[in-house]
């Protein structure tokens, strides 16, 4: 018995020292992370949480999932780069993204004017090569951000409308069309970058209840981890009666009409 009771402490103390270890581990890089990202921005940030994404044998990238310290709202991803046997670690973000989607939301809600009464938005921008953002600190040139980053970004918008008491196809896509002419001929981006603006359909009882930051965020946090979508319910589902997403390629051309969205819509 006493035997027994020896090796179960023996492995429960080999066991909380190999967690111990991860711990200290992790931290350590959590730390670097950290004090990357205070450098080269000047504020704080909190860690969520890190998973490993290896591009083949040579290249190992730690994806750290994390967001300032005053706004959980605005995840970003940072990655651990070590390539090969080299020592030498490097740190890629996409954190500029956040920076620039006050930009973005301030321009449509410009565009919208007096028809934003029963339309609302919320964006965010993805960005397929973290490296290309290096050069973006805490103060960006929204232009030359649209001009830099055309090939490597896209302009992600939400809009939540209100479709009153009855859903009328017809009137709606008059509606989406509208919005995507003016986005694109008011000059949202003066250079090209792709552009999707996603549409959520409300009856006038859940408008205010539907929040397009909250499905932003929901989309943004979902794209840097799957797994995220499956612990966190989606709230906003119940208030949407039809969604439908249309898309310029270069932002600065659309060609759909309106009897090609209404064959689209659902």
């Amino acid at each position: 018995m006493k035997k027994g009771k020896i090796l179960s402490a023996i492995l429960i103390a080999l066991v909380a020292a190999v967690l111990g270890g991860c711990s200290v581990k992790s931290s350590a890089k959590d730390d670097k992370a950290l004090s990357y990202l205070k450098k080269k921005y000047g504020m704080q940030f909190v860690i969520d949480g890190y998973y490993n994404s290896n591009d083949g044998k040579e290249v190992e990238r730690s994806k750290i999932i994390t967001h300032p310290t005053n706004n959980k709202s605005k995840p970003f991803i940072v990655e651990r780069v070590k390539i090969g046997t080299d020592t030498k670690i490097t740190y890629e973000d996409d954190y500029s993204c956040r920076l620039i989607e006050p930009m973005v939301d301030k321009k449509v809600k410009n565009i919208l004017g007096n028809d934003s009464s029963n339309i609302k938005c919320a964006s965010y921008v993805s960005a397929e090569d973290y490296q290309n953002l290096d050069d973006y600190t805490s103060k960006i040139d929204y232009d030359a951000f649209i001009k830099d980053q055309g090939n490597n970004s896209t302009i992600n918008i939400i809009a939540v409308v209100n479709h009153g008491d009855n859903f009328d196809k017809n009137t709606e896509a008059q509606k989406v069309y509208s919005f995507m002419k003016k986005i694109v001929d008011t000059k949202l981006v003066k250079t090209h970058m792709h552009i999707e603006v996603s549409f959520y359909f409300v009856k006038s009882q859940y408008y205010n209840k539907t929040n397009p930051q909250a499905i932003a965020y929901r989309y943004n946090r979902s794209m840097m981890d799957s797994e995220w979508l499956n612990k966190n319910e989606n709230t906003t589902k119940n208030y949407v009666d039809h969604s439908f997403t249309l898309r310029s390629e270069d932002g600065l051309s659309y060609n759909q009409d309106i009897n090609e969205i209404m064959k689209n819509m659902h």
